[in-house]
């Protein structure tokens, strides 16, 4: 139990109650008196007397970023463990702090929730803290943490639909369905029917049921039917954050530092290029070109405030903008190693990758976004190490305290 001013103003004084209740804060059950009380924790959720869940919230958020800094010295700092390692850690130690019981709660976007998810996101691509939010959930393929608990909710509404009608939790279902009462759960879960599209399901439980036409690829079982409902509701869920994800994208159009991410980068998925095993500091490197946070003139110029046609390359004579494609694929510095790097691919791929034929931004698409084929892995690798050499030699040429 907790304090009752930490949570309100109010504060309850009771009475020398004994076998009955002067005060009007107690409830009888058969001989006992048990106490009124602002806030009750009940499943590991406490509940408070205006069902806000704040209290619950700043707890489950201090102990998410108590984990979130145990994850960091498991092996993220140092740049031992792997992406996928650091996010599995992630969702068992953290989201799920985070997510637990959000099937009640959580209709609002709780920024502060999100803001540990994206803290996260930095700390296992190891990426500047000038990338973006929706380059991070896109190189993860991460929803927002506030779609996911109403996709939870969704889940948890098709199995109470599932239940008997004498299951106390679908009987207070049906009550608040038939009230609409506003602001109760029920009305919620109408509302992100209709967010999702799929508001019909709304009108018709028994659509849930049948929702292909054939009774759910012809389920026989309860279990059959959820299954089918998950995977179905999810690509609903998946088709209206990505949509989301795209459009914030591409808001600010050729003046957006994502201006070169959103040419290769079309749909919510966990990139490949991160499992590139023993390079931490290429896999990093790799990331910062793809989201355009990268401490190259194009990104210095961009916090300094100068124009796109002023960020032009220190290291060459060809009078371009020191921006992605012009670092690997034309600045003269690094002929040398980027002779190399094509000599290579084209021998690891038996010839299949010949780089030095290609046009020169088909090429720049293949570096940073995959060959997706056998040899995919193996030229990750090699790119990303490349990508090592020449950031040495460019800080050997211009260290990054020098301004511009």
């Amino acid at each position: 139990m907790v304090k009752f001013d930490s949570i309100s103003d109010r504060k309850i004084i009771y009475g020398n109650c004994t076998t009955s209740c002067t005060c009007g804060h107690h409830f009888v059950f058969g001989p006992q008196l048990i106490k009124e009380v602002l806030v009750y924790k009940y499943l590991g959720l406490e509940l408070d007397h205006r069902l806000n869940f704040k209290l619950f919230k700043s707890r489950i958020l201090a102990s998410a970023r108590g984990n979130m800094s145990r994850i960091w010295s498991m092996g993220i700092k140092n740049g031992d463990m792997s992406v996928k390692g650091a996010v599995n850690l992630w969702m068992s130690l953290v989201r799920s702090l985070l997510e637990y019981g959000c099937v009640v709660w959580g209709k609002d976007k709780w920024p502060e929730g999100e803001k540990i998810q994206f803290d996260m996101a930095k700390r296992i691509l190891r990426c500047s803290s000038t990338t973006t939010r929706e380059a991070l959930l896109g190189e993860l393929g991460w929803w927002s943490l506030h779609t996911r608990r109403d996709y939870k909710k969704l889940i948890y509404w098709y199995h109470i639909n599932t239940l008997p009608n004498d299951r106390y939790p679908k009987r207070v279902y049906m009550v608040t369905k038939n009230t609409n009462a506003t602001g109760s759960w029920a009305n919620y879960i109408q509302k992100i029917l209709v967010k999702y599209g799929v508001g019909q399901l709304w009108e018709n439980d028994q659509v849930i049921f049948n929702i292909d036409g054939k009774g759910n690829l012809e389920a026989k079982s309860i279990k059959e039917h959820k299954n089918f409902f998950q995977r179905w509701i999810k690509s609903k869920v998946l088709d209206y954050e990505q949509k989301t994800w795209w459009n914030k994208m591409v808001v600010n159009g050729e003046h957006s530092k994502l201006r070169t991410y959103v040419t290769f980068k079309k749909t919510l998925h966990y990139e490949k290029y991160l499992n590139t095993p023993n390079n931490s500091w290429g896999r990093s490197l790799h990331t910062s070109l793809r989201t355009g946070s990268n401490n190259l003139f194009i990104d210095q110029g961009r916090r300094m405030g100068l124009e796109v046609h002023e960020r032009i390359c220190k290291f060459c004579t060809m009078n371009e903008v020191e921006n992605e494609l012009h670092f690997l694929l034309s600045c003269p510095l690094y002929n040398d190693y980027r002779d190399t790097l094509f000599r290579s691919i084209l021998s690891a791929s038996s010839k299949k990758w010949n780089l030095f034929s290609r046009p020169k931004f088909e090429t720049f698409h293949l570096l940073l976004n995959g060959t997706a084929d056998e040899y995919e892995k193996i030229v990750f690798s090699l790119f990303q190490r490349y990508l090592e050499k020449v950031f040495r030699l460019r800080e050997s040429k211009f260290p990054p305290s020098i301004n511009l």
